[in-house]
């Protein structure tokens, strides 16, 4: 995966695997994720499972996080994932406390807001909301 340069927008994404997944699917799983991400003009920096995700030539935005998430509950590798606000400073992952959007491939809602999305029928930065938008997990 790509080094990331830290004066661009980004976000980032934790994945979680479904359980017992081989080795050889892992390293399947990991190149259709650099594929997609290839074709979308953007870059992953960091490991196949937590990275931040930019664009050499622009600036990320909500569609990129909701093009993001249909790829990922598409693919039978992932159980769920987590995505953070877009951020300025990617010097490293976003740290989980600033909040994220946590979307699980099977959830219904997840599905049929996926289906309507890609009939036009809802804007990424309303598919956004629709899922509950970016939260702040509590702290002790």
């Amino acid at each position: 995966m790509s080094d990331v340069d830290n004066d661009t927008l980004g976000f980032t994404v934790w994945i979680e695997p479904n359980a017992g997944l081989s080795e050889l699917a892992q390293i399947r799983f990991q190149r259709r994720l650099e594929d997609h991400l290839q074709g979308q003009d953007l870059v992953m920096g960091g490991g196949p499972l937590c990275g931040v995700i930019s664009s050499p030539g622009r600036d990320v935005g909500p569609a990129d996080q909701v093009e993001l998430i249909n790829h990922l509950v598409d693919d039978s590798a992932v159980r769920s994932l987590r995505i953070s606000p877009i951020t300025v400073d990617l010097g490293e992952p976003a740290p989980r406390e600033a909040g994220y959007l946590e979307v699980r491939a099977l959830d219904l809602a997840v599905i049929g807001l996926t289906l309507l999305h890609r009939t036009r029928g809802v804007d990424a930065q309303t598919y956004l909301q629709l899922l509950g938008g970016f939260v702040r997990p509590a702290t002790h």
